[in-house]
Protein backbone atom coordinates (compact mmCIF):
# COMPACT_ATOMS: atom_id res chain seq x y z
CA UNK A 1 0.00 0.00 0.00
CA UNK A 2 1.33 3.41 -0.73
CA UNK A 3 1.52 6.74 1.43
CA UNK A 4 -1.29 7.97 -0.70
CA UNK A 5 -3.51 5.57 -0.41
CA UNK A 6 -2.86 4.71 3.27
CA UNK A 7 -4.01 8.09 3.81
CA UNK A 8 -7.14 8.31 1.97
CA UNK A 9 -7.86 4.86 3.41
CA UNK A 10 -6.83 6.01 7.09
CA UNK A 11 -7.92 9.68 7.30
CA UNK A 12 -10.64 9.53 9.55
CA UNK A 13 -9.89 7.63 12.63
CA UNK A 14 -8.47 9.00 15.43
CA UNK A 15 -4.01 9.27 16.14
CA UNK A 16 -1.79 10.16 18.63
CA UNK A 17 1.23 11.96 18.20
CA UNK A 18 3.39 8.28 17.47
CA UNK A 19 1.29 8.59 13.76
CA UNK A 20 3.24 11.86 13.00
CA UNK A 21 6.40 10.94 14.32
CA UNK A 22 6.26 8.08 11.65
CA UNK A 23 5.11 10.11 9.02
CA UNK A 24 7.83 12.64 9.48
CA UNK A 25 10.62 10.70 10.74
CA UNK A 26 9.72 6.83 9.46
CA UNK A 27 11.22 3.38 10.56
CA UNK A 28 14.51 5.14 11.32
CA UNK A 29 12.82 7.14 14.06
CA UNK A 30 11.33 4.70 16.78
CA UNK A 31 14.52 4.50 18.18
CA UNK A 32 14.33 8.17 19.18
CA UNK A 33 10.80 8.26 19.83
CA UNK A 34 10.60 5.45 22.51
CA UNK A 35 13.36 7.47 24.05
CA UNK A 36 11.39 10.61 24.50
CA UNK A 37 8.51 9.17 25.15
CA UNK A 38 9.10 5.81 27.59
CA UNK A 39 6.38 6.19 29.56
CA UNK A 40 4.00 6.58 26.80
CA UNK A 41 1.61 3.88 25.31
CA UNK A 42 0.21 4.42 22.63
CA UNK A 43 -3.37 4.45 20.86
CA UNK A 44 -4.58 2.13 18.20
CA UNK A 45 -8.48 2.15 17.80
CA UNK A 46 -9.75 0.85 20.68
CA UNK A 47 -6.60 -0.75 22.14
CA UNK A 48 -3.32 0.71 23.91
CA UNK A 49 -0.41 -0.79 22.92
CA UNK A 50 3.10 -0.72 25.05
CA UNK A 51 5.94 0.19 23.01
CA UNK A 52 7.41 -3.46 22.92
CA UNK A 53 4.64 -4.38 20.68
CA UNK A 54 5.16 -1.15 18.42
CA UNK A 55 7.97 -2.99 16.13
CA UNK A 56 6.08 -6.21 14.99
CA UNK A 57 2.66 -4.33 14.22
CA UNK A 58 4.86 -1.93 12.31
CA UNK A 59 6.61 -4.65 10.53
CA UNK A 60 2.87 -6.16 9.44
CA UNK A 61 0.83 -3.06 8.76
CA UNK A 62 2.92 0.17 9.23
CA UNK A 63 0.44 2.00 6.88
CA UNK A 64 -2.57 1.52 10.52
CA UNK A 65 -1.01 4.50 12.09
CA UNK A 66 -1.29 6.96 9.43
CA UNK A 67 -4.13 9.29 10.30
CA UNK A 68 -4.88 12.70 11.57
CA UNK A 69 -7.84 14.46 11.35
CA UNK A 70 -9.43 14.12 7.62
CA UNK A 71 -8.11 13.43 4.48
CA UNK A 72 -8.70 17.20 3.04
CA UNK A 73 -7.54 19.18 6.39
CA UNK A 74 -4.13 17.06 5.79
CA UNK A 75 -3.53 17.50 2.09
CA UNK A 76 -5.73 20.85 1.75
CA UNK A 77 -4.52 22.32 4.75
CA UNK A 78 -0.69 21.18 5.53
CA UNK A 79 1.56 21.63 3.01
CA UNK A 80 3.98 21.33 4.83
CA UNK A 81 3.53 17.55 5.47
CA UNK A 82 2.73 16.64 2.32
CA UNK A 83 6.34 18.13 0.90
CA UNK A 84 8.03 16.25 3.68
CA UNK A 85 6.06 12.77 2.51
CA UNK A 86 5.18 13.06 -0.70
CA UNK A 87 7.86 16.10 -2.77
CA UNK A 88 6.99 15.32 -6.34
CA UNK A 89 3.34 15.17 -6.13
CA UNK A 90 3.08 17.74 -2.96
CA UNK A 91 1.63 20.66 -5.79
CA UNK A 92 -1.04 18.46 -6.65
CA UNK A 93 -2.52 17.81 -2.78
CA UNK A 94 -1.61 21.34 -1.91
CA UNK A 95 -5.39 23.13 -3.01
CA UNK A 96 -7.00 26.18 -1.22
CA UNK A 97 -10.61 24.05 -0.43
CA UNK A 98 -11.28 21.02 0.16
CA UNK A 99 -13.58 20.01 -2.96
CA UNK A 100 -11.00 20.54 -5.40
CA UNK A 101 -8.96 17.56 -3.56
CA UNK A 102 -12.16 15.34 -4.14
CA UNK A 103 -11.21 14.89 -7.72
CA UNK A 104 -7.70 13.64 -6.75
CA UNK A 105 -9.08 10.55 -5.37
CA UNK A 106 -8.58 8.03 -8.21
CA UNK A 107 -12.01 6.66 -9.30
CA UNK A 108 -11.11 3.09 -8.52
CA UNK A 109 -10.04 3.84 -5.08
CA UNK A 110 -13.06 6.20 -4.55
CA UNK A 111 -15.24 3.42 -2.93
CA UNK A 112 -13.12 2.31 -0.75
CA UNK A 113 -12.58 5.99 0.00
CA UNK A 114 -16.17 6.46 1.18
CA UNK A 115 -16.24 2.88 3.11
CA UNK A 116 -13.55 4.46 4.94
CA UNK A 117 -15.67 8.02 6.11
CA UNK A 118 -18.72 7.50 8.37
CA UNK A 119 -21.90 8.06 6.21
CA UNK A 120 -22.73 11.81 7.77
CA UNK A 121 -19.43 13.24 6.54
CA UNK A 122 -20.15 11.76 2.94
CA UNK A 123 -20.99 14.80 1.27
CA UNK A 124 -23.62 15.37 -1.92
CA UNK A 125 -21.37 15.67 -4.37
CA UNK A 126 -19.09 12.08 -3.41
CA UNK A 127 -22.46 10.44 -3.78
CA UNK A 128 -23.53 11.85 -6.97
CA UNK A 129 -19.51 11.22 -7.80
CA UNK A 130 -19.27 7.10 -6.63
CA UNK A 131 -20.57 4.36 -8.74
CA UNK A 132 -23.99 2.27 -8.21
CA UNK A 133 -21.82 -0.05 -7.82
CA UNK A 134 -18.96 1.46 -5.36
CA UNK A 135 -22.37 2.35 -2.96
CA UNK A 136 -23.40 -1.12 -2.98
CA UNK A 137 -19.92 -1.87 -1.38
CA UNK A 138 -20.09 0.63 0.91
CA UNK A 139 -23.21 -0.38 2.25
CA UNK A 140 -21.74 -3.35 3.78
CA UNK A 141 -19.69 -1.28 6.03
CA UNK A 142 -22.17 1.39 7.06
CA UNK A 143 -25.64 0.24 7.18
CA UNK A 144 -27.24 3.85 8.16
CA UNK A 145 -25.79 5.25 5.15
CA UNK A 146 -28.98 3.64 2.58
CA UNK A 147 -30.23 6.62 4.77
CA UNK A 148 -28.44 9.70 3.90
CA UNK A 149 -28.12 8.73 0.06
CA UNK A 150 -29.89 12.00 -2.05
CA UNK A 151 -33.60 11.55 -3.33
CA UNK A 152 -31.81 12.92 -6.52
CA UNK A 153 -28.97 10.32 -6.16
CA UNK A 154 -31.34 6.79 -6.35
CA UNK A 155 -32.33 5.33 -9.75
CA UNK A 156 -34.22 2.07 -11.04
CA UNK A 157 -30.62 -0.10 -10.91
CA UNK A 158 -29.14 1.61 -7.46
CA UNK A 159 -32.55 0.46 -6.03
CA UNK A 160 -32.59 -2.72 -7.31
CA UNK A 161 -28.77 -3.13 -6.26
CA UNK A 162 -29.21 -1.93 -2.83
CA UNK A 163 -32.49 -4.02 -1.85
CA UNK A 164 -30.93 -7.16 -2.40
CA UNK A 165 -28.00 -5.99 0.15
CA UNK A 166 -30.40 -4.85 2.58
CA UNK A 167 -32.01 -8.61 2.48
CA UNK A 168 -28.55 -10.24 2.14
CA UNK A 169 -26.78 -8.39 4.82
CA UNK A 170 -28.15 -8.19 8.84
CA UNK A 171 -29.32 -4.42 9.07
CA UNK A 172 -32.55 -3.13 9.27
CA UNK A 173 -33.87 0.47 8.04
CA UNK A 174 -35.57 2.87 11.05
CA UNK A 175 -35.53 6.24 9.56
CA UNK A 176 -37.02 5.59 6.09
CA UNK A 177 -35.26 5.97 2.37
CA UNK A 178 -35.26 8.94 0.28
CA UNK A 179 -36.48 7.33 -2.74
CA UNK A 180 -38.63 8.93 -5.33
CA UNK A 181 -42.21 7.68 -4.94
CA UNK A 182 -41.43 6.32 -8.92
CA UNK A 183 -39.34 3.98 -7.71
CA UNK A 184 -41.23 2.08 -4.57
CA UNK A 185 -41.67 -0.87 -6.71
CA UNK A 186 -43.31 -4.55 -5.56
CA UNK A 187 -39.15 -4.95 -4.36
CA UNK A 188 -38.78 -2.23 -2.53
CA UNK A 189 -41.50 -3.02 -0.49
CA UNK A 190 -41.03 -6.45 0.16
CA UNK A 191 -37.64 -6.07 0.93
CA UNK A 192 -38.54 -3.04 3.69
CA UNK A 193 -41.46 -4.76 5.31
CA UNK A 194 -39.02 -7.94 5.35
CA UNK A 195 -36.31 -6.21 7.42
CA UNK A 196 -38.80 -3.94 9.77
CA UNK A 197 -42.26 -5.07 10.23
CA UNK A 198 -43.18 -0.96 10.75
CA UNK A 199 -42.71 -0.93 6.93
CA UNK A 200 -46.10 -3.09 7.00
CA UNK A 201 -47.79 -0.24 8.53
CA UNK A 202 -46.74 1.84 5.90
CA UNK A 203 -47.63 -0.27 2.79
CA UNK A 204 -49.70 1.35 -0.04
CA UNK A 205 -53.36 -0.66 -0.92
CA UNK A 206 -51.70 -1.23 -4.47
CA UNK A 207 -49.44 -3.83 -2.80
CA UNK A 208 -51.61 -5.03 -0.96
CA UNK A 209 -51.77 -8.22 -3.13
CA UNK A 210 -48.25 -9.36 -1.51
CA UNK A 211 -49.61 -9.79 1.96
CA UNK A 212 -49.81 -13.78 1.52
CA UNK A 213 -49.22 -16.19 4.85
CA UNK A 214 -45.59 -17.33 3.18
CA UNK A 215 -45.02 -13.42 2.67
CA UNK A 216 -45.71 -12.99 6.40
CA UNK A 217 -43.66 -15.78 8.04
CA UNK A 218 -40.67 -14.25 5.68
CA UNK A 219 -40.93 -11.36 7.12
CA UNK A 220 -40.75 -12.27 10.62
CA UNK A 221 -38.10 -14.70 10.27
CA UNK A 222 -36.01 -12.16 8.13
CA UNK A 223 -37.15 -8.93 10.80
CA UNK A 224 -34.45 -7.06 12.24
CA UNK A 225 -36.46 -4.63 14.27
CA UNK A 226 -37.17 -5.85 18.11
CA UNK A 227 -40.52 -3.61 18.17
CA UNK A 228 -41.36 -4.72 14.14
CA UNK A 229 -42.91 -7.97 15.37
CA UNK A 230 -45.93 -5.91 16.80
CA UNK A 231 -45.83 -3.57 14.71
CA UNK A 232 -46.66 -6.36 11.69
CA UNK A 233 -48.97 -8.05 13.95
CA UNK A 234 -51.14 -5.76 14.62
CA UNK A 235 -51.93 -4.18 10.57
CA UNK A 236 -51.98 -7.79 8.85
CA UNK A 237 -55.18 -8.62 8.26
CA UNK A 238 -56.98 -10.97 10.52
CA UNK A 239 -57.16 -13.68 8.01
CA UNK A 240 -53.46 -13.85 7.52
CA UNK A 241 -53.12 -14.03 12.02
CA UNK A 242 -52.72 -17.90 11.89
CA UNK A 243 -51.64 -19.87 14.64
CA UNK A 244 -47.91 -19.98 13.41
CA UNK A 245 -48.15 -16.41 12.73
CA UNK A 246 -49.08 -15.35 16.11
CA UNK A 247 -46.90 -18.10 17.97
CA UNK A 248 -43.52 -16.89 16.30
CA UNK A 249 -44.48 -12.51 16.93
CA UNK A 250 -45.09 -13.09 20.02
CA UNK A 251 -42.16 -15.37 21.19
CA UNK A 252 -39.86 -12.53 19.27
CA UNK A 253 -41.97 -9.88 21.40
CA UNK A 254 -43.64 -10.14 24.64
CA UNK A 255 -45.63 -7.05 23.49
CA UNK A 256 -47.38 -8.99 20.32
CA UNK A 257 -50.01 -10.96 22.47
CA UNK A 258 -51.63 -7.55 22.24
CA UNK A 259 -52.80 -7.93 19.18
CA UNK A 260 -53.62 -11.44 19.37
CA UNK A 261 -57.18 -12.74 17.99
CA UNK A 262 -59.71 -13.69 20.38
CA UNK A 263 -59.36 -17.32 19.15
CA UNK A 264 -55.88 -17.22 20.83
CA UNK A 265 -56.10 -15.76 23.70
CA UNK A 266 -56.81 -18.92 25.93
CA UNK A 267 -54.27 -21.43 28.04
CA UNK A 268 -53.20 -23.46 25.28
CA UNK A 269 -51.69 -20.58 23.28
CA UNK A 270 -50.09 -19.23 26.41
CA UNK A 271 -48.73 -22.37 27.46
CA UNK A 272 -46.99 -22.46 24.00
CA UNK A 273 -45.22 -19.49 24.60
CA UNK A 274 -44.22 -20.94 27.94
CA UNK A 275 -42.67 -23.82 26.36
CA UNK A 276 -41.19 -21.37 23.89
CA UNK A 277 -39.52 -19.79 27.53
CA UNK A 278 -41.37 -16.52 26.64
CA UNK A 279 -43.23 -15.89 29.84
CA UNK A 280 -43.34 -12.13 29.79
CA UNK A 281 -46.55 -12.06 28.05
CA UNK A 282 -48.40 -12.42 31.14
CA UNK A 283 -47.90 -8.27 31.70
CA UNK A 284 -49.77 -7.87 28.43
CA UNK A 285 -52.52 -10.00 28.15
CA UNK A 286 -56.16 -9.93 29.51
CA UNK A 287 -56.14 -11.80 32.83
CA UNK A 288 -59.60 -13.11 32.51
CA UNK A 289 -58.63 -15.40 29.60
CA UNK A 290 -55.82 -17.22 31.50
CA UNK A 291 -56.32 -19.95 34.45
CA UNK A 292 -54.72 -19.67 37.43
CA UNK A 293 -52.27 -22.38 37.04
CA UNK A 294 -50.98 -21.48 33.83
CA UNK A 295 -50.30 -17.85 35.52
CA UNK A 296 -48.68 -19.36 38.11
CA UNK A 297 -46.30 -21.45 36.30
CA UNK A 298 -45.26 -18.11 33.98
CA UNK A 299 -44.75 -16.05 36.88
CA UNK A 300 -42.73 -19.19 38.61
CA UNK A 301 -40.49 -18.73 35.77
CA UNK A 302 -39.98 -15.31 35.53
CA UNK A 303 -36.62 -14.31 37.27
CA UNK A 304 -37.30 -12.23 40.75
CA UNK A 305 -35.07 -10.07 39.63
CA UNK A 306 -36.90 -8.98 36.98
CA UNK A 307 -39.81 -6.48 37.38
CA UNK A 308 -43.39 -7.40 36.13
CA UNK A 309 -45.11 -4.36 34.86
CA UNK A 310 -49.11 -4.82 34.80
CA UNK A 311 -50.96 -2.59 32.21
CA UNK A 312 -54.26 -1.18 32.78
CA UNK A 313 -55.24 -3.32 36.24
CA UNK A 314 -54.83 -2.30 40.26
CA UNK A 315 -55.84 -5.54 41.49
CA UNK A 316 -55.76 -9.28 40.56
CA UNK A 317 -58.62 -10.78 39.34
CA UNK A 318 -60.54 -13.02 42.37
CA UNK A 319 -59.91 -16.61 40.27
CA UNK A 320 -56.08 -15.63 40.21
CA UNK A 321 -56.17 -15.45 43.63
CA UNK A 322 -54.94 -18.73 44.73
CA UNK A 323 -52.46 -20.11 47.08
CA UNK A 324 -49.61 -20.44 44.33
CA UNK A 325 -50.11 -16.78 42.91
CA UNK A 326 -50.50 -15.14 45.90
CA UNK A 327 -46.72 -16.60 46.92
CA UNK A 328 -45.12 -15.66 42.90
CA UNK A 329 -46.76 -11.94 43.16
CA UNK A 330 -45.03 -11.96 46.64
CA UNK A 331 -41.68 -13.28 45.61
CA UNK A 332 -41.56 -10.61 42.80
CA UNK A 333 -42.55 -8.03 45.73
CA UNK A 334 -46.10 -7.41 43.21
CA UNK A 335 -47.79 -6.48 46.71
CA UNK A 336 -50.02 -3.36 45.46
CA UNK A 337 -52.23 -5.99 43.21
CA UNK A 338 -52.72 -8.54 46.10
CA UNK A 339 -55.72 -7.46 48.54
CA UNK A 340 -55.09 -6.54 51.58
CA UNK A 341 -57.32 -9.54 53.02
CA UNK A 342 -54.56 -11.80 51.61
CA UNK A 343 -51.55 -10.47 53.08
CA UNK A 344 -50.75 -11.72 56.09
CA UNK A 345 -47.30 -12.35 57.69
CA UNK A 346 -46.08 -15.21 55.79
CA UNK A 347 -47.20 -12.91 52.97
CA UNK A 348 -44.85 -10.06 54.09
CA UNK A 349 -41.76 -12.57 54.98
CA UNK A 350 -42.29 -14.29 51.56
CA UNK A 351 -42.01 -10.86 49.86
CA UNK A 352 -38.71 -9.90 51.74
CA UNK A 353 -37.09 -12.75 51.48
CA UNK A 354 -36.61 -11.94 47.76
CA UNK A 355 -37.57 -8.36 47.86
CA UNK A 356 -35.23 -7.10 51.11
CA UNK A 357 -35.80 -3.36 50.34
CA UNK A 358 -39.36 -3.95 50.21
CA UNK A 359 -39.05 -3.80 54.06
CA UNK A 360 -40.52 -0.69 54.52
CA UNK A 361 -43.84 -2.07 53.09
CA UNK A 362 -44.56 -4.57 56.33
CA UNK A 363 -46.55 -3.34 58.83
CA UNK A 364 -45.43 -2.85 62.31
CA UNK A 365 -47.48 -5.48 63.67
CA UNK A 366 -45.51 -8.42 61.78
CA UNK A 367 -41.97 -6.25 62.17
CA UNK A 368 -39.96 -9.00 64.12
CA UNK A 369 -36.16 -10.29 63.98
CA UNK A 370 -36.43 -12.86 61.60
CA UNK A 371 -38.50 -10.35 59.24
CA UNK A 372 -35.91 -8.03 59.56
CA UNK A 373 -33.36 -11.36 59.09
CA UNK A 374 -35.18 -12.47 56.09
CA UNK A 375 -34.88 -8.64 54.47
CA UNK A 376 -30.96 -8.23 54.96
CA UNK A 377 -29.92 -11.68 53.71
CA UNK A 378 -31.50 -10.56 50.45
CA UNK A 379 -31.08 -6.67 50.50
CA UNK A 380 -29.10 -5.65 53.34
CA UNK A 381 -27.95 -2.17 51.86
CA UNK A 382 -31.46 -1.39 51.44
CA UNK A 383 -33.08 -3.58 54.06
CA UNK A 384 -30.51 -1.86 57.00
CA UNK A 385 -32.34 1.40 57.13
CA UNK A 386 -35.73 0.38 57.77
CA UNK A 387 -34.98 -2.15 61.21
CA UNK A 388 -36.58 -0.35 63.68
CA UNK A 389 -34.60 0.64 67.25
CA UNK A 390 -36.43 -1.61 69.31
CA UNK A 391 -35.42 -4.67 66.42
CA UNK A 392 -31.23 -3.47 67.38
CA UNK A 393 -30.84 -5.81 70.50
CA UNK A 394 -27.60 -7.19 71.18
CA UNK A 395 -28.36 -10.75 70.28
CA UNK A 396 -29.95 -9.26 66.96
CA UNK A 397 -26.57 -7.86 66.05
CA UNK A 398 -24.97 -11.24 67.08
CA UNK A 399 -26.82 -12.68 64.36
CA UNK A 400 -26.65 -10.38 61.79
CA UNK A 401 -22.40 -10.98 62.27
CA UNK A 402 -22.53 -14.84 62.20
CA UNK A 403 -24.48 -14.44 58.99
CA UNK A 404 -22.45 -11.78 57.50
CA UNK A 405 -25.92 -10.14 56.95
CA UNK A 406 -24.08 -6.74 56.82
CA UNK A 407 -23.30 -4.63 53.33
CA UNK A 408 -20.13 -3.17 55.04
CA UNK A 409 -18.40 -3.65 58.42
CA UNK A 410 -18.32 0.41 58.96
CA UNK A 411 -22.59 -0.08 59.97
CA UNK A 412 -22.22 -2.25 62.15
CA UNK A 413 -22.05 -0.77 66.01
CA UNK A 414 -18.78 -0.44 68.02
CA UNK A 415 -18.79 -3.17 69.78
CA UNK A 416 -19.17 -5.65 67.22
CA UNK A 417 -16.88 -4.48 64.66
CA UNK A 418 -13.52 -5.59 65.56
CA UNK A 419 -10.20 -5.38 63.48
CA UNK A 420 -10.50 -9.45 62.27
CA UNK A 421 -13.91 -8.80 60.74
CA UNK A 422 -13.22 -5.74 58.74
CA UNK A 423 -9.93 -7.07 57.33
CA UNK A 424 -12.15 -10.50 56.00
CA UNK A 425 -15.11 -8.21 55.11
CA UNK A 426 -14.24 -4.67 53.58
CA UNK A 427 -13.91 -3.87 50.50
CA UNK A 428 -13.56 0.00 50.39
CA UNK A 429 -11.96 2.04 52.27
CA UNK A 430 -15.30 3.49 53.39
CA UNK A 431 -15.81 0.28 54.84
CA UNK A 432 -13.39 0.74 57.44
CA UNK A 433 -14.35 2.09 60.66
CA UNK A 434 -11.69 5.67 61.57
CA UNK A 435 -9.83 3.32 64.35
CA UNK A 436 -9.07 0.72 62.40
CA UNK A 437 -7.33 2.60 59.59
CA UNK A 438 -4.00 1.20 58.91
CA UNK A 439 -1.53 -0.12 56.44
CA UNK A 440 -3.06 -3.53 57.44
CA UNK A 441 -6.42 -2.67 56.77
CA UNK A 442 -6.15 -0.64 53.89
CA UNK A 443 -3.09 -1.97 51.57
CA UNK A 444 -4.91 -5.81 51.34
CA UNK A 445 -8.31 -3.53 49.67
CA UNK A 446 -6.34 -1.58 47.40
CA UNK A 447 -4.27 -4.41 45.99
CA UNK A 448 -7.11 -6.48 45.36
CA UNK A 449 -9.05 -3.94 43.70
CA UNK A 450 -5.76 -2.83 41.59
CA UNK A 451 -6.47 0.73 41.29
CA UNK A 452 -6.48 3.80 43.41
CA UNK A 453 -9.06 6.17 43.53
CA UNK A 454 -8.94 9.89 44.42
CA UNK A 455 -11.42 9.29 47.72
CA UNK A 456 -9.07 6.95 48.67
CA UNK A 457 -6.30 8.89 49.61
CA UNK A 458 -8.75 11.39 50.89
CA UNK A 459 -9.51 8.67 53.69
CA UNK A 460 -5.98 7.43 54.38
CA UNK A 461 -2.54 8.11 53.31
CA UNK A 462 0.74 6.75 54.35
CA UNK A 463 4.07 6.73 53.36
CA UNK A 464 3.37 2.75 52.64
CA UNK A 465 0.55 3.79 50.54
CA UNK A 466 2.45 5.84 48.97
CA UNK A 467 5.27 3.02 47.68
CA UNK A 468 2.36 0.70 46.73
CA UNK A 469 0.74 3.53 44.83
CA UNK A 470 4.26 4.79 42.87
CA UNK A 471 5.56 1.54 42.54
CA UNK A 472 2.66 -0.19 40.56
CA UNK A 473 1.67 2.46 38.57
CA UNK A 474 2.69 4.07 35.01
CA UNK A 475 5.13 6.79 35.20
CA UNK A 476 2.93 8.97 33.20
CA UNK A 477 0.55 8.98 36.32
CA UNK A 478 3.71 10.38 38.60
CA UNK A 479 2.15 13.82 38.53
CA UNK A 480 -1.47 12.73 39.05
CA UNK A 481 -0.75 11.19 42.20
CA UNK A 482 2.04 13.61 43.41
CA UNK A 483 -1.19 16.38 43.58
CA UNK A 484 -3.16 13.80 45.65
CA UNK A 485 -0.50 12.84 48.15
CA UNK A 486 0.95 14.99 50.67
CA UNK A 487 4.33 16.18 50.35
CA UNK A 488 5.89 14.78 53.30
CA UNK A 489 5.34 11.41 51.74
CA UNK A 490 6.98 12.54 48.39
CA UNK A 491 10.30 11.16 46.66
CA UNK A 492 12.63 12.98 45.12
CA UNK A 493 12.97 10.01 42.18
CA UNK A 494 9.23 10.60 41.46
CA UNK A 495 10.26 14.47 41.30
CA UNK A 496 12.44 14.60 39.03
CA UNK A 497 11.11 12.06 36.78
CA UNK A 498 7.70 14.28 36.64
CA UNK A 499 9.60 17.36 36.08
CA UNK A 500 11.98 16.19 33.63
CA UNK A 501 9.04 13.98 31.13
CA UNK A 502 5.91 16.02 31.97
CA UNK A 503 5.36 19.62 31.68
CA UNK A 504 2.61 19.52 33.81
CA UNK A 505 4.74 18.97 36.50
CA UNK A 506 5.08 22.29 37.55
CA UNK A 507 1.62 22.50 38.56
CA UNK A 508 2.26 20.22 41.28
CA UNK A 509 1.78 22.36 44.65
CA UNK A 510 4.50 22.97 47.08
CA UNK A 511 7.19 22.61 44.89
CA UNK A 512 10.57 23.78 46.31
CA UNK A 513 11.69 26.22 44.14
CA UNK A 514 14.95 24.61 43.35
CA UNK A 515 12.01 22.10 41.18
CA UNK A 516 10.40 24.73 39.79
CA UNK A 517 13.43 25.84 38.34
CA UNK A 518 14.33 22.83 37.34
CA UNK A 519 11.41 21.85 35.68
CA UNK A 520 11.54 25.63 33.90
CA UNK A 521 14.90 24.40 32.82
CA UNK A 522 13.03 21.66 30.69
CA UNK A 523 9.94 24.12 29.64
CA UNK A 524 10.90 27.33 29.61
CA UNK A 525 7.95 28.28 28.70
CA UNK A 526 5.53 27.39 31.52
CA UNK A 527 6.96 30.20 33.30
CA UNK A 528 3.37 31.23 32.96
CA UNK A 529 2.25 28.52 35.34
CA UNK A 530 4.77 29.14 37.78
CA UNK A 531 4.37 31.05 41.27
CA UNK A 532 4.81 34.73 41.63
CA UNK A 533 8.56 35.32 42.13
CA UNK A 534 9.73 32.38 39.98
CA UNK A 535 12.17 33.95 37.26
CA UNK A 536 12.63 31.71 34.09
CA UNK A 537 16.91 30.79 34.61
CA UNK A 538 18.49 34.33 32.76
CA UNK A 539 20.90 31.56 31.39
CA UNK A 540 18.16 29.57 29.53
CA UNK A 541 16.61 32.83 28.19
CA UNK A 542 20.24 33.65 26.64
CA UNK A 543 20.07 30.19 24.75
CA UNK A 544 17.39 30.77 23.41
CA UNK A 545 18.14 34.03 21.82
CA UNK A 546 21.45 32.41 21.20
CA UNK A 547 20.37 29.20 19.48
CA UNK A 548 16.80 30.01 18.29
CA UNK A 549 16.82 26.89 16.55
CA UNK A 550 17.99 24.36 18.73
CA UNK A 551 13.85 23.14 19.47
CA UNK A 552 14.20 21.59 16.26
CA UNK A 553 17.27 20.12 16.55
CA UNK A 554 15.15 18.19 19.43
CA UNK A 555 12.69 15.88 18.30
CA UNK A 556 11.05 15.87 21.48
CA UNK A 557 7.29 16.82 21.10
CA UNK A 558 5.45 18.37 24.43
CA UNK A 559 2.93 20.28 25.22
CA UNK A 560 2.06 22.86 27.81
CA UNK A 561 -0.11 21.96 30.65
CA UNK A 562 -3.63 21.98 29.31
CA UNK A 563 -2.90 22.62 26.03
CA UNK A 564 -4.06 21.09 23.38
CA UNK A 565 -1.69 19.64 20.61
CA UNK A 566 -2.69 20.18 16.89
CA UNK A 567 -0.57 19.63 13.84
CA UNK A 568 1.27 22.73 13.82
CA UNK A 569 2.76 21.56 17.05
CA UNK A 570 4.68 19.01 15.50
CA UNK A 571 5.15 21.05 12.26
CA UNK A 572 7.38 23.24 13.79
CA UNK A 573 9.13 21.42 16.40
Amino acid sequence: MTMEKALILNGYKDRNKFSLWYLLYGNDGLEDYFEKYPIEKISNGNHSLCPSKIKDILSDDPESFLSYQTVEEILADNPILIRLMDPENAERYCTEKTLPFLMTVPDDWFGDYLAAKDPWQITEEEYFRATNEQLEKCCKEHSSLLEQIPEKRWDADLVHRLMDKLEAINMSVDYGLKIPENLKTEKYWRTLCSVNGYYFRLLPDEYHYILTEDFVLHALQNNRSYVGYCHLLEVIPDQLKTWKVCLIACIMHFAAVKYLPKRFQNDTFYEELIEHRQYDFISYIKLDTISAPVFEKALSKIDVKSSILFHDIKKLPKHLLTEGVIYEMARHGEMNLIPTVYKDRNFYLTAVRYQGSDLDKVPEKYMDTEMCLAALESNAYAAQKYIPDRIKTSNFWKKVVEKRLFSSPADLPEEFCTEELVKETAHYLDDIPEKYLSDDTVLPILKQRKMVAPMDLKRYQSQAVYDYVMGTCQKRMYVYYLKLFRKEFWKQEHIDYALQYDPESITIPELEERDIKKSLDYYPENIIFAPDGVMIPEQTLQDKEMNPSSDKDDKTIMAAPFAQLSIFDFLTT
